[in-house]
């Protein structure tokens, strides 16, 4: 699934990226919440950055995760403007530890049912099965997958795609 979404030609990617982020904008979710968790894409992962740049415009508070290997656990913290490079190379905040209202996913594939498939350490399935925020998942169309969720998955509210929300 890592290749198909790279295969994907970048200016196609931003350009499906901003139709996502609108398209989230645009849900009751994310208009009632204040604290929304968002990511720092990495590699061909669908953009945020029209999400976090509305989300900090219009006075939402912006939370981005924070990968502990030591742990495999995932803490999510306030966005202040600043970013470090953390796990696995990913850009971090700097900001103290929250609980967003809202949290926007990536992912490698999707199903039908809303489950996700992420790289396999699990830090999003154990964040989100503690969490009482509303989860929301980005993907491309492409990604989307036929597969077997396994018990400790936990299912999106929903997934947003640039041509469906399942």
């Amino acid at each position: 699934m890592l290749a198909v979404r790279d295969a994907i030609p970048e200016e196609q990617r931003r350009f499906f990226s901003k139709s996502i982020c609108c398209a989230i904008i645009n849900s009751s979710e994310y208009k009632e919440a204040k604290n929304v968790m968002c990511y720092m894409a990495f590699g061909s992962e669908v953009a945020l950055d029209e999400l976090i740049h509305h989300a900090l415009k219009n006075g939402k508070r912006v939370l981005l995760p924070i990968c502990d290997r030591a742990s495999r656990t995932m803490t999510a913290h306030f966005y202040n403007g600043e970013l470090k490079v953390g796990a696995y190379g990913i850009l971090e905040p700097t900001g103290e530890q929250g609980a967003p209202d809202l949290i926007i996913c990536p992912m490698l594939a999707f199903n039908r049912q809303r489950h996700r498939i992420g790289y396999g350490a699990g830090y999003y399935d154990k964040f989100l099965s503690k969490s009482n925020a509303v989860f929301f998942g980005a993907a491309f169309s492409v990604q989307r997958a036929d597969f077997t969720s396994q018990s400790h998955d936990v299912p999106l509210h929903r997934v947003y795609t640039q041509e469906e929300i399942y």
